[in-house]
């Protein structure tokens, strides 16, 4: 991966060389699909005329509004009123299973002689083992190009004012113990401090991979099975650490109910000290408070050891096969559209669409790194004036690949994804999926819909309504008897069947 991020900050000397489709003065006209507000599109943009000057092409944007962006696209495919070179970032391999498959889009595979960047992205991504067998097709197609996420946030971690440790000379915790006594030093120094906190309902997804497992349905490697994480000693232990908070007044009781103007009012007036998710959101509130305060700052920390070892994170950089480039049978154009989609994961197409043009929107430091002018505001440059995205640059999924650029990330940020690179800490993804058996699909869901509601009731209860661990087994025991096992099963025969 490190090879990969630094070839990509040091291509001022390996840019490739895209030929244009045009005949000389003579441009070629052709319109693209991408979600995002009309009103925020304009052909004036730097990204339409880097398209112009490297490629030839008179691109014409076809936006979507990201409000209505669903019933828009299902419109458009349902008419095959297509634009010539479509993005699709919702649910794009059901979609284009069902579309592929009735003839809407060219199966890319056709034409992998045409696409040798796009092509050499999915053979040599170290970091997503099945991107092959997750932009596959039933039919045995590849429809669409999956966009690279090379810069994917950190969203398991604990955040932490970083000058309160230091003004108190606070040791950041290695065990669990230590993590609640740190919480416990915070109420007796700050009264009002209302505890750990989550601005959204996803304290137990962002907390369950710290003690080795995952809440819901996920595949084992090591079982080489579908398992769900909340029948594990993993989960329960998470649940009775989180139990233990909530009667000493250690959790902060909105987490469950939390809005994100809450959260973020919370930490810019000093009533928050610590929470768990990405690190991002510290990263960019201290930088607003910093305007007041210069030392205010939220820095990440790793995890406490469970079953002996620091446990693997959700999130890792990736190939997201539900974000795709594809080109419509209708194309008017496949020359171009061939050339253009290409051109999105060469090494100038991802400088340009990422970066947009050297010496207008970046330039390149004395070791190679690629920055942002200091005119435009990024998380490194909050003072900068003007948004990038009004170029067209980094904007939605407008891009082919998403490198990871220096200046979008934090101090904190920087650090964790550093951190965990280094030490391997990003989980392995699950396996691509899919239901071989309609009717084995609707008896999962059914039987799936009831296991939920019955743990979702039960994890409340437990935690906050103070029930000993008798409550939450008894739980297990009810969802196991409506078919919870079964369900995983059915799961595991339709992965075993699509393997062949």
């Amino acid at each position: 991966m490190k090879k990969r991020i630094a070839s990509l900050l040091l291509l001022v000397l390996l840019l490739a060389t895209i030929p244009s489709v045009a005949e000389e003065d003579q441009l070629i006209e052709m319109s693209i699909l991408l979600r995002e507000d009309a009103s925020a599109v304009s052909r004036d943009m730097l990204y339409f005329q880097l398209v112009e000057e490297e490629l030839g092409i008179d691109l014409e944007p076809v936006a979507i509004n990201v409000s209505n962006y669903e019933e828009k696209l299902n419109l458009l495919l349902a008419t095959r009123d297509l634009p010539d070179l479509v993005s699709i970032s919702l649910n794009a391999q059901s979609l284009l299973a069902q579309y592929g498959a009735e003839g809407a889009f060219i199966p890319l595979n056709e034409y992998w002689d045409r696409l040798p960047n796009v092509v050499k992205w999915i053979d040599e991504y170290e970091e997503d083992e099945f991107v092959w067998e997750k932009i596959t097709s039933p039919d045995g197609n590849v429809y669409g190009a999956p966009v690279f996420n090379l810069a994917s946030g950190c969203g398991n971690y604990f955040s932490v004012r970083e000058d309160i440790m230091e003004e108190h000379n606070l040791a950041y915790p290695t065990t669990w113990e230590e993590l609640t006594e740190l919480l416990r030093t915070f109420k007796e120094l700050y009264p009002d401090f209302p505890g750990l906190t989550k601005p959204d309902s996803t304290i137990y997804e962002r907390t369950a991979p710290m003690f080795g497992t995952r809440n819901g349905v996920y595949f084992d490697y090591e079982a080489n099975a579908y398992v769900d994480g909340r029948k594990s000693e993993g989960f329960k232990d998470m649940l009775l650490w989180y139990q233990n908070l909530y009667n000493e007044g250690l959790l902060d009781p909105d987490s469950f109910s939390m809005t994100r103007d809450m959260f973020e009012s919370g930490i810019l007036n000093g009533k928050y000290l610590i929470y768990i998710g990405y690190t991002t959101w510290g990263d960019n509130l201290s930088a607003i408070a910093q305007q007041t305060d210069p030392d205010f700052r939220f820095m990440y920390f790793t995890h406490p050891e469970y079953n002996g070892e620091v446990q693997k994170i959700i999130g890792a950089p990736c190939a997201d096969p539900n974000i795709v480039w594809c080109i419509p049978t209708t194309c008017r154009n496949m020359d171009a559209a061939l050339t253009m989609l290409d051109w999105l994961y060469s090494d100038a197409g991802i400088m340009a669409t990422c970066y947009g043009k050297e010496g207008v929107t970046y330039y390149y430091e004395e070791d190679g790194t690629a920055r942002f002018m200091p005119e435009y505001s990024t998380a490194r440059n909050p003072e900068g004036t003007l948004n990038y995205n009004d170029e067209g640059i980094r904007c939605h999924q407008w891009y082919g690949v998403l490198p990871f650029q220096i200046d979008f990330y934090g101090p904190s940020n920087e650090a964790s994804f550093v951190y965990t690179s280094e030490h391997d800490l990003f989980e392995r993804s699950d396996p691509p999926f899919h239901w071989v058996d309609e009717m084995d699909e609707e008896d999962y869901n059914v039987i799936m819909g009831q296991v939920n509601t019955i743990l979702d009731e039960a994890m409340t209860q437990f935690v906050v309504g103070n029930q000993p661990l008798s409550y939450w087994e008894d739980a297990l025991a009810t969802a196991e008897a409506v078919g919870w096992q079964d369900a995983l099963d059915l799961r595991m025969e339709s992965h075993e069947a699509m393997l062949g």
